[in-house]
């Protein structure tokens, strides 16, 4: 039970033994009378009682850095819940800490002064705090027992230096019984006051609560850049969250018709389109920022229970302004290039989680433990077969130069000429095979039943036999990139498909046969059935 709150039982008790309200009446102390009795003596409600400002100077001007040095030295303070149980303040080992101006002329807690921490918006609230410091009600100018207000072991004990070198310090006891603030009284002096909660919680607060939360912003777009937009450029994901790790980047103007559908484009361990769904918001994921500080140096046994010996992820990523800029064609037309600049690399490194589902994080070489809400790092469990795109190819048919399809045996050629100043979409393409012309609008059909074969996740089975299909596309332009498939048996509900850059995943055995069965109409010249 604390000491505050025995002192009220005693305080009831005495007035019921005295005869209730009479007794009650005589325990409160006449106007101006100086109240000497301990807890009982709660007289005075002088609201806003200044007991000192240095927020101006001489002249009465604000002064900007009010505080020059600051000293804490908060208490150990024992666990603290509810009437549910739950707890409301964690047990806190005391410690003394220093805010003091840096060379910048910037305020900073001297523990992490030399620490890459970034601004915390609670040192300037404690600035504030100390710069002018009101209480909200005298509660007794002479105590008998100060120990009853907690003074016999404060929360907090201040030595504040002002902009004019004069010195302040002060002591913070317990919080009031009924919450409204907590007690304070200046040193080598008697007077108690109450201050308020958020006086009180602020300097009586850990070291830890001064260390910024921001662990890295987004890039800064040029003032004269209309199109510039500050994006997540490119991510490796490694750790033991992962199946196997992956990278993926922002797709540009230099990419191919067979990833440009995409925003980003997986590198690693294939290349292909991802899928837009799921990887469309990664691109806004240009900052970062903790819920808290949990530890700064951590030792190599914390590392260790904070789940750093094996990460559960380590994300290396580059932010980015992305723009573009006009440069010329091969052919000397002007065209638009993607151009990066301001690019940020950052390392974000994922241990265990807490009790609440939260992240402990690392980010680069900051030696400092973090926690983060899993929200704010989406890709701690995204992995290669959700990130990658689920359809067999997404590549415009008009960079495409010929579609070699070989199915039951039987390979065939489609050889495709584009013609993109015709008037009509039939006119724009024909399809030969040999010296054979075929139709052209049900080829488009037909490149669209292939285009339906999407990608149902990893290979669970041997493939059996030869291929069912083999699909191959050719590119006009030389730079570009080529794809190619092999299709096998491997179960009756679905197939194996092994691309040509190695990649192998399952897909529905039924999207297969249909664009086979599609294939034999369209070579024996019979109408394809529509897709829609």
């Amino acid at each position: 039970m604390s000491k505050q709150v025995r002192t009220l039982i005693i305080v009831l008790a005495v007035i019921a033994v005295l005869g209730g309200s009479l007794a009650a009446l005589l325990l409160i102390p006449r106007a101006g009378e100086d109240s000497s009795s301990g807890a009982s003596a709660t007289a005075s409600s002088d609201p806003g009682i200044s007991l000192i400002d240095k927020s101006k100077d001489a002249d009465g001007k604000s002064v900007e850095h009010p505080v020059k040095k600051a000293v804490l030295k908060t208490g150990d303070r024992e666990e603290e819940k509810d009437e549910d149980g739950e707890i409301t303040t964690p047990a806190y080992a005391g410690e003394e800490f220093s805010l003091i101006l840096n060379d910048e002329e910037d305020l900073v807690i001297d523990l992490y002064a030399d620490l890459s921490v970034g601004a915390s918006s609670a040192v300037n609230t404690l600035s504030s705090n100390l710069a002018a410091i009101t209480a909200s009600k005298k509660i007794a100018d002479d105590p008998e027992d100060p120990s009853i207000y907690g003074f016999d072991t404060p929360r907090a004990v201040v030595t504040v230096t002002y902009h004019d070198d004069t010195t302040y310090s002060f002591e913070l006891g317990d919080e009031t019984p009924l919450k409204e603030g907590y007690y304070f009284r200046e040193q080598g002096k008697s007077t108690v006051y109450m201050v308020s909660t958020s006086f009180g919680n602020t300097v009586s607060q850990g070291s830890l609560n001064y260390v910024g939360t921001t662990l890295y912003s987004a890039p800064s777009v040029e003032s004269d850049d209309d199109s510039g937009q500050a994006i997540l450029r490119d991510m490796k994901l490694s750790g033991r969250s992962y199946a196997q790790s992956f990278a993926f980047r922002a797709t540009t103007t230099d990419d191919g018709s067979d990833v440009s559908f995409s925003p980003f484009v997986l590198t690693s361990p294939y290349r292909r389109m991802t899928d837009s769904n799921v990887m469309e918001s990664y691109a806004a994921l240009t900052s970062l920022s903790a819920s808290k500080a949990v530890v700064v140096n951590p030792t190599a046994e914390q590392l260790k229970t904070y789940g750093f010996d094996d990460p559960f992820s380590v994300a290396e990523l580059n932010l980015a302004v992305k723009t573009t800029e006009k440069v010329k064609d091969e052919d000397d037309k002007e065209v638009d290039k993607t151009k990066y600049y301001n690019v940020r690399p950052h390392t974000v490194t994922l241990g265990n989680k807490n009790n609440d589902g939260n992240y402990y994080c690392m980010v680069d070489d900051v030696p400092v433990v973090y926690l983060v809400s899993a929200s704010s790092v989406p890709w701690a469990t995204l992995q290669y077969d959700d990130a990658a795109g689920n359809q067999l190819f997404m590549k415009d048919i008009t960079t495409v130069d010929k579609v070699i399809v070989k199915a039951n045996g039987a390979e065939t050629v489609f050889q495709l000429e584009h013609f993109p100043d015709a008037d009509s979409n039939d006119d724009k393409m024909k399809v030969t095979v040999g010296d054979k012309t075929y139709s052209t609008p049900n080829f488009r059909t037909l490149y669209q039943w292939l285009m339906t074969i999407k990608r149902l996740g990893p290979v669970e089975t041997d493939s059996a036999g030869d291929p069912i299909l083999e699909v191959e596309l050719v590119p006009v332009d030389e730079r570009d990139a080529g794809i190619s498939a092999k299709i096998y048996y491997a179960t009756a509900s679905s197939y194996n498909c092994v691309m040509g850059s190695g990649e192998s995943y399952r897909v529905s055995a039924d999207s297969v046969d249909r664009a086979v069965a599609q294939l034999e109409k369209y070579l024996a010249g019979e109408d394809l059935e529509k897709i829609y």
